[in-house]
């Protein structure tokens, strides 16, 4: 019992096998302990599972992972909660048809006792729990997007037919205001070109290591920024997460100085779309377009509390027409009645702004920015 307690205690950990509690054996050992550790907490679930009254399932796909997770009710007076994850799946596809196929086949091989064992053995099929699990389902959330209520609809008419769809509040209003700097053709050009573009700092800093250990160098050097640079090492951008695309307009305009002192640096010790990228930078920028990114910015802070509210499912239903109401109030601030929004940051972000600044990126290339504030 020492052994496989010592076994459980390195999996919380979340080491690797061969590194894992090696006073206990050898890998293969260790693996079989864990194979057996995993079937006997799968065991009391299903036993839980055999006898809940209702069920509610979490899918989501991330990472070329399928994840489906549970939370169910039952035990003698209905009133017990048990939460957990029915299993992960590889390689799940994209389509509709194939997240609904993955989602039942991780069901079936929860339902499937000895599954996936050190020796090769198929397991058992409790078919009798499988016809349970079915009948408890109740109640599916995922993502907001068209293949998921797509797989929605097709689960429940063929293997899930007590399941309603809950659509995820979260990814909803993240996908209602996911392209906000398309309202206007000067705001889509300021974002496309520093944010989205290909060859944006953004996108250079996300696949190239040594550009990120630049970037990082300069940021800590940076003394204009309020915040701490420790930690960062790029601009962490990511085109299909709205969250991410958020966080460069708000560090572009934090380290500033920082990014104006990459680009240089890159135009001395690299070529090619590097050059090409940062170039477009020191020649795009200009007072107006800066001031647009901060304010930019903090309109995407302000619809990260909005998509907060959703995500909290602690929130009270009557704050969110007051919090959509804010949303609105305060974008009017910024493009409309063009003043400093001084209720979540935009002072802080725009507090760069206030300082004269010149440099140069070429021999005959000089670019000078006065102070906006």
């Amino acid at each position: 019992m020492r052994d496989f307690k010592d076994v459980l205690e390195s999996r919380h950990d979340a080491q690797a096998f061969r590194k894992s509690a090696q006073h206990v054996g050898r890998e293969k050992k260790i693996m079989r302990m864990g194979y057996c550790l995993r079937e006997g907490y799968w065991d009391l679930l299903r036993d839980f599972a055999a006898t809940a009254v209702c069920t509610s399932i979490q899918e989501d796909v991330g990472q070329n992972r399928s994840f489906v997770s549970f939370h169910m009710m039952g035990g003698k007076d209905g009133l017990d909660r048990v939460s957990g994850l029915f299993g992960m799946l590889k390689d799940p596809g994209t389509t509709a048809f194939d997240l609904s196929e993955s989602t039942i086949e991780i069901l079936k091989i929860f339902c499937t006792r000895r599954s996936y064992s050190p020796n090769k053995d198929p397991g058992t099929f409790d078919d009798q729990l499988w016809q349970k699990i079915r009948e408890n389902i109740q109640m599916m959330a995922a993502d907001a997007a068209t293949n998921c209520n797509k797989a929605a609809r097709m689960l429940r008419s063929a293997q899930l037919p007590f399941m309603r769809r809950l659509k995820d509040k979260a990814h909803a209003m993240g996908r209602v205001l996911s392209k906000p700097t398309r309202a206007d053709a000067f705001l889509a050009e300021v974002f496309q070109v520093l944010i989205e573009h290909d060859e944006s700092i953004p996108n250079l800093l996300k696949w190239a290591p040594d550009l990120q250990r630049l970037f990082s160098k300069v940021c800590q050097q940076c003394e204009s920024s309020p915040l701490n640079a420790a930690r960062i090492r790029a601009m962490g951008y990511a085109k299909q997460r709205y969250n991410s695309k958020a966080k460069p307009s708000a560090r572009i305009v934090l380290w500033f100085d920082a990014c104006v002192a990459f680009c240089i640096e890159v135009l001395l010790v690299r070529t090619g779309k590097a050059v090409s990228g940062v170039k477009r930078f020191l020649a795009f920028i200009t007072e107006e377009r800066y001031l647009t990114l901060a304010m930019l910015a903090d309109a995407f802070d302000e619809a990260m509390i909005l998509i907060r509210l959703f995500d909290n499912g602690d929130s009270d239903a009557a704050e969110i027409l007051s919090t959509i109401q804010t949303y609105v109030d305060n974008l009017d601030v910024l493009f409309v009645q063009k003043k400093k929004h001084s209720t979540v940051g935009t002072q802080n972000l725009l507090w760069n702004c206030s300082k004269h600044r010149v440099f140069f990126w070429w021999v005959k290339n000089a670019r000078s920015l006065v102070a906006t504030m």
